[in-house]
């Protein structure tokens, strides 16, 4: 029998699944040591369950729990990251490369460093590699990103006074397309603007909620169920003006018409002679 482990790396808020053999007992905010897409590393044991035997998913295993060597590696993981990263800016600077370096990742026993940058186009950044190499006695990786990663390591605060989704709890992005920005109702697109440049990640949730994809297709406060037959009728009046709008309900949505109120002359009480 086998349990299935969610585990994170590094704090950040992506989850990965790995499964460990039942006889080995792992507590939850241990340390395990994977091999993920960057390589070999330490992650934090998040959560725990029995993996059901009907299951024909395959998840990878964990390599082992971390004993005291990986944990003091663990410790000083930090400090040479920060001394990686500082040396790496004073080489873009000497060679002036046109890049920006954003994040250092060490991986189990720097087995490798992975150097995470921006730009606005190709970097040729050969001559930088082996900068590195000859100082950091390490197998040397560099990644270039987008602003949304940027985003997403760095962190931030908000329009709304809040942590950024991206940084806090979404471990992969979703596809934000201009209808979503659309349906949010907002007139000006610079409002629904992260600080990335994108659309903010959160107008995708607002999209999936029922009360979103039917905004315009709710009807009003006051509420008149009539024809209940056929169709559902919804009467209301607005408070601007007498106009009756109705709504049909018609394949599940609503239809909005408005309904003329009858021609009515005016007759004037007071005529010549009286």
């Amino acid at each position: 029998m086998k349990n299935l482990l969610s585990v994170t790396i590094d704090s950040s808020p992506k989850i990965l699944k790995f499964v460990i053999h039942e006889s080995k007992n792992v507590s939850l905010g241990e340390k395990v040591v994977v091999e993920s897409e960057r390589g070999i590393t330490i992650a934090d044991v998040k959560k725990k369950v029995s993996l059901d035997e009907n299951n024909t998913k395959k998840f990878p295993e964990i390599i082992r729990i971390a004993n005291n060597n990986d944990l003091i590696f663990l410790e000083k993981k930090k400090e040479l990251e920060f001394q990686a990263k500082q040396y790496c800016l004073e080489r873009v600077i000497f060679r002036k490369m046109k890049m920006k370096i954003v994040d250092v990742k060490y991986m189990l026993h720097a087995s490798k460093v992975i150097f995470y940058f921006t730009a606005d186009g190709r970097v040729d950044f050969r001559a930088l590699v082996k900068d590195l190499a000859s100082n950091l006695k390490s197998r040397i990786e560099m990644r270039q990103i987008g602003v949304r990663d940027h985003a997403q390591i760095v962190g931030g605060i908000g329009v709304c006074g809040r942590e950024l989704c991206c940084h806090s709890f979404m471990g992969n992005f979703l596809p934000v397309s201009l209808d979503d920005a659309k349906r949010n109702g907002t007139g000006s697109s610079d409002k629904l603007i992260g600080v990335c440049g994108r659309f903010m990640c959160c107008l995708k949730f607002e999209s999936s909620s029922e009360k979103c994809q039917n905004c315009n297709k709710r009807p009003l406060e006051s509420q008149k169920r009539e024809n209940e037959e056929k169709h559902d009728s919804i009467s209301s009046t607005t408070e601007k003006d007498d106009k009756k709008k109705t709504y049909i309900k018609k394949n599940g949505t609503y239809n909005n018409k408005y309904k003329k109120k009858p021609y009515k002359k005016k007759v004037n009480k007071y005529t010549k002679g009286e």
